[in-house]
């Protein structure tokens, strides 16, 4: 059983398996609380998730003005603005708490440079310039940006929900608008996880010797910029003129030997946005990149998943498996698909799990203990011990799995 152990819950690291603990009183249901502990578990889950949606739209703001996306930039203001003024209704809300100040998201803007360390800076830049690479080829003069962001409104809805259709993937427009408001933050997230496992030499060691990355659920391809990214970096961090000197068009500087991407509706993807990133990182950064249609909601062998496991499609390789907000758009119908994944993985292999929220990771993890060594939350429950047991997060949830 690869329930959460007691040091998880004390902030440390929780890669051993479970523990016979007492546990805190947010850990337990709610049927064994007392009616004051019901209301302050209730009213701290109310403020955790306010804070995240408050964040959301932080991050969402600074990213779009750093590519100067002004559509985006306006909208996430807006929308900020309007869930203050709904928050403002509750007196229980967080902009009652004693001490809260409200976001000013100019402000913030200019802010949050010099509060990240250089590293990171550096990183983001590196992304930003491929990105803006990518932009220009991928642009379409038919429509502006704004466009494409309220065109691509249902998609990224329905994709929260996990309630999205192929069909809804056919809009070019919408595709063109989630790349825009998403590569850069789902590239970001990707970058910023793996630089947390700096913190666990053993697992940063395993990290740094990756050669060969599958991302599954890829869409536009952000995870493995990110990580092409922390693999540009390297083990020492403060080494960041290997960033500064990262550039498509100077000598080779290969660190990967191979990428595959798999989604669900790859050829899609692949004809607006992969075709047009792959010569970007390859062979430049990345000796081969294949992509092939995948759909985690049936098993290996079965339609789409007909030829996955063999050829260049082969998965014992393998040293990083990426899965970003996937599990949660399939709601729990992945699990024969990752199953027959995770016997195919070799020993050590590591998998990257980033979802909104935690719960389908634990899930994840309960549910293939068997094949799991050890596991590692990347994400803010690191520093915050009340986050562990309620299954909340500032920012998304991020676990990262090895392999038995």
């Amino acid at each position: 059983n690869m329930q959460e152990s007691s040091s998880a819950a004390n902030g440390r690291d929780n890669r051993q398996k479970g523990s016979d603990a007492p546990k805190h009183y947010f850990a337990r249901s709610n049927k064994e609380l007392t009616p004051a502990e019901k209301l302050a578990k209730r009213n701290l889950k109310k403020i955790l998730k306010q804070k995240q949606r408050i964040k959301k739209y932080e991050i969402r703001f600074q990213q779009a003005t750093g590519r100067g996306d002004v559509a985006v930039a306006e909208r996430a203001q807006e929308e900020l603005e309007h869930y203050y003024a709904h928050l403002s209704k509750d007196p229980q809300s967080i902009v009652y708490q004693p001490g809260y100040q409200r976001i000013n998201l100019q402000q913030s803007v200019y802010a949050k440079p010099e509060e990240e360390p250089l590293h990171i800076q550096e990183g983001r830049r590196w992304m930003w310039r491929l990105w803006n690479q990518l932009i220009l080829q991928i642009k379409d003069p038919a429509t502006t940006k704004r466009d494409q962001t309220e065109i691509a409104k249902e998609l990224l809805m329905n994709m929260t929900k996990g309630t999205q259709k192929e069909y809804m993937f056919d809009n070019d427009q919408a595709l063109l608008g989630y790349t825009r408001q998403k590569f850069n933050e789902r590239a970001m997230l990707a970058y910023t996880s793996l630089d947390q496992a700096r913190k666990y030499p053993e697992i940063l060691n395993r990290l740094i010797k990756t050669r060969q990355i599958c991302s599954i659920g890829c869409g536009p391809g952000c995870e493995v910029v990110g990580a092409l990214c922390f693999l540009i970096l390297g083990e020492d961090s403060q080494d960041v003129q290997r960033l500064q000197n990262a550039n498509a068009s100077g000598p080779n500087s290969t660190v990967l030997d191979r990428i595959v991407l798999m989604d669900f509706v790859m050829p899609q993807w692949k004809r607006l946005v992969v075709d047009s990133l792959v010569p970007l990182i390859s062979p430049h950064y990345v000796s081969q990149v294949s992509s092939h249609s995948a759909d985690v909601r049936l098993p290996l062998g079965q339609g789409m998943n007909e030829g996955l496991g063999g050829n260049d499609a082969d998965f014992s390789g393998l040293d990083l498996v990426m899965v970003s907000y996937l599990l949660t758009e399939t709601r729990g119908n992945w699990k024969e698909f990752f199953g027959d994944i995770l016997k195919k993985l070799k020993r050590g292999t590591l998998l990257l799990l980033s979802e909104p929220t935690a719960w389908q990771l634990h899930s994840f993890l309960q549910h293939y203990a068997d094949y799991i060594a050890s596991h590692q939350w990347l994400d803010s429950s690191q520093d915050d011990p009340t986050l562990q047991p309620l299954e909340a997060r500032m920012g998304p949830a991020v676990v990262l799995i090895t392999v038995k």
